[in-house]
């Protein structure tokens, strides 16, 4: 057996539901000292989702923490080498099963863990290039900062106090990272301002222009002189705050 053959077999032995009697064999250690390692993984994994995202932690138990973790790695562990990237994923997992939720965490919890684990990503997103942007042309397509994420939420978890939203589809919430003080901000659009960021977010090839009249259309709504004055209000806080770094040529 090679050193990669037994660095697979230790991770499935730490990650798996359940450890193999084979993987212990493979690895040539008592089982009891294996069964040590794995505790020590599954709990630090815990522990560092945590910390990442602290107000998550403290609303629900670490029973509750420890069977989502549990339940995460059963179906899909994380794969990646950097320990950074795994708490967005379990969240975007728990996001996809919202069925693996327990019942004693309360109805905002997920949407808490969203947008703390958007904090996350965005202190750690790489910082945005130079490189094919142009000035902003409406005719083309529209270059965003990569350290920029659009949440949809139904409680207003960025805020001190907890509670619902009116809005039919949920609150558009940007989450980005400023690029001169590097603090993470957020910024609340409304509906058609958070339609047709998630426009441009979607369907980045086309233009600025094509993805704003695909949301007009959407909402029955036409280009008039109030639409005009307020977009172009909208436009102007967006290159401010370093969201819209102009267009792709």
């Amino acid at each position: 057996m090679s050193l990669a053959d037994d660095q697979r077999a230790f991770a499935r032995m730490c990650l798996d539901p359940a450890p193999d009697a084979r993987d212990c064999e493979q690895l040539r250690a008592p089982t009891a000292r294996l069964m040590v390692y794995r505790n020590m993984v599954r709990v630090r994994l815990v522990e560092l989702v945590g910390d990442a995202m602290p107000r998550t932690r403290d609303a629900a138990t670490p029973a509750d923490l420890a069977a989502m973790m549990g339940a995460f790695l059963a179906t899909r562990p994380p794969l990646t080498r950097y320990i950074r990237d795994v708490t967005p994923r379990f969240v975007e997992w728990l996001a996809a099963h919202p069925e693996t939720l327990p019942a004693s965490l309360a109805p905002w919890w997920l949407d808490l863990a969203r947008y703390e684990s958007a904090v996350l990503a965005m202190n750690i997103a790489n910082d945005p290039t130079a490189e094919g942007v142009v000035d902003f042309d409406m005719a083309l397509p529209v270059a965003l900062t990569t350290a920029q994420k659009l949440l949809r939420i139904g409680w207003t978890v960025h805020e001190t106090e907890i509670r619902p939203v009116d809005e039919k589809n949920g609150l558009a919430l940007l989450v980005y990272r400023d690029p001169q003080r590097l603090s993470i901000e957020t910024f609340v659009l409304s509906p058609i301002a958070g339609d047709i960021y998630e426009a441009w977010v979607e369907n980045p090839t086309r233009s600025a222009t094509e993805n704003v009249q695909s949301v007009l259309a959407r909402h029955h709504a036409s280009a008039g002189e109030v639409f005009i004055e307020s977009f172009a209000e909208l436009l102007g806080d967006f290159l401010d705050r370093g969201v819209i770094l102009g267009s792709r040529a």
